[in-house]
């Protein structure tokens, strides 16, 4: 989002402060304003509606419709005497691809529900961040876009941050990327516009943990409007 702006131009645009950090008053109508740092809390669906839902998808139906079109010329086929029950066996085909699609479809829906849940759990419960030139430990889900956050070694990134300073830091961003190896940060870097989430090595994400190294940031991102 702001991978291919330095950290003055970001802390101008949302009219923070990267010494000071933001005001109590300031923060507090933020919080009021955008709502709490948080992922939404859903219930989930079970197996069997996620299963029916994939059937409902338009490309399961046009195969659903090709399958009982078979089916009802080849029953005709065979009361004509014109073929025998082999002439079913497209009919079995299509369907068994209707099922096939339908139970992956629920699988991995299942599994992004579970990884949701999981990232949750994962989430940073207090944030150290700057307040009116004081550094204060807050809850996690009280932090709001313009706070500036220090990142530590053994903490999770509470919210989405533009990097301000990074001292060696090092974060593992395997939930969020798949990358199994700790990404080294840099604070300094300015990056192209639209860069992919897993090369923004300017900035961090909510729900990652800090490995390595220490830092600071400032917060762009919080609650549904984060990559997570």
């Amino acid at each position: 989002m702001y991978e291919d702006k330095n950290f003055r131009e970001v802390s101008e645009i949302l009219l923070s402060n990267e010494e000071a950090g933001l005001s109590e008053e300031e923060a507090s109508s933020r919080l009021a304003k955008n709502g709490k740092n948080k992922l939404e809390e859903k219930e989930s669906d079970p197996w069997w509606k996620i299963f029916f839902g994939n059937i409902k998808d338009p490309m399961t139906l046009i195969l659903a419709l090709a399958a009982i079109i078979s089916l009802i010329l080849g029953i005709i086929s065979m009361q004509k005497g014109q073929e025998g029950p082999e002439a079913l066996a497209d009919v079995f085909i299509i369907f068994g691809v209707v099922l096939l699609n339908a139970t992956i479809g629920t699988i991995q829906e299942m599994k992004a529900s579970k990884a949701l849940e999981a990232l949750k759990k994962m989430s940073a419960p207090t944030a150290t961040v700057k307040r009116g030139g004081k550094i204060l430990e807050i809850p996690a889900e009280d932090v709001v876009v313009g706070d500036i956050v220090i990142l530590e070694e053994g903490r999770t990134v509470p919210a989405d941050l533009r990097l301000i300073k990074s001292f060696s830091l090092k974060v593992d961003e395997s939930s969020l990327t798949g990358e199994s190896l700790p990404i080294e940060k840099d604070a300094s870097i300015v990056l192209s516009e639209n860069v992919g989430v897993g090369d923004r090595v300017n900035e961090v994400f909510m729900s990652t943990p800090i490995v390595y190294g220490r830092g600071e940031g400032i917060v762009i991102g919080t609650g549904m409007e984060t990559e997570i």
